[in-house]
């Protein structure tokens, strides 16, 4: 029995039968595999892991991420053949900002940074340059679009110090923002601290 907060909820274990003879009639335990079924009778069998109903919880938690990992397959499927196309086209750190938006889009992450940073200014700036060719719509692939470049700036004096809805804070970044297959993916590339105007 557990207690959450006055109500009381009982916890039934069922015989392996009843826990087929159960399942047998859930669509989602159909589509699973061996392994999923096995524990999932094991989790419905037993009162101290939930019972019946967290074993149907687990059937469809395991389901959303098969179909969470498929999507992430068929999004990396698609990116494979513009990052291959483009492997010369970057050098450096434009080529991380290509790759960190490329990952980005896979992930849907809607803003990643470039890891191994912070980086120079001069560097940052000559990614950028790099980056500005491809300004616009499909110059880069047709499936990358609105490519937009931002020169560092003091994202935190701006307001715009927060990373989306974390405690992370951001100071001196620039920024690559493009759409991938029609996904915002905003690259961020901190400035080094020696490279902060005073």
């Amino acid at each position: 029995m557990s207690t959450r907060g006055n109500q009381k909820k009982i916890v039934t274990a069922l015989t392996v039968e009843d826990a087929r003879r159960i399942f047998s009639q859930d669509e989602e335990y159909l589509v699973v595999d061996d392994a999923v079924k096995n524990v999932a009778i094991e989790i419905a069998m037993s009162a101290e892991k939930g019972g019946i109903d967290e074993a149907h919880r687990f059937i469809g938690n395991t389901l959303v991420q098969d179909r969470a990992e498929a999507s992430a397959a068929a999004r990396r499927q698609a990116v494979a053949p513009i990052v291959n196309a483009n492997a010369q086209t970057f050098a450096g750190l434009a080529d991380s900002i290509f790759r960190a938006a490329s990952q980005g889009y896979i992930s849907l992450s809607p803003n990643v940074t470039v890891g191994a940073g912070p980086f120079r200014r001069d560097v940052i700036l000559q990614a950028l340059d790099d980056w500005r060719v491809f300004e616009g719509d499909g110059l880069l692939d047709a499936h990358i679009t609105n490519v937009h470049v931002f020169p560092p700036e003091n994202k935190a004096g701006q307001g715009k110090g927060n990373v989306g809805d974390t405690l992370a804070t951001r100071k001196w970044q620039a920024n690559v923002i493009s759409k991938w297959f029609g996904r915002v993916i905003n690259v961020h590339i901190d400035l080094d601290n020696r490279d902060i105007p005073t």
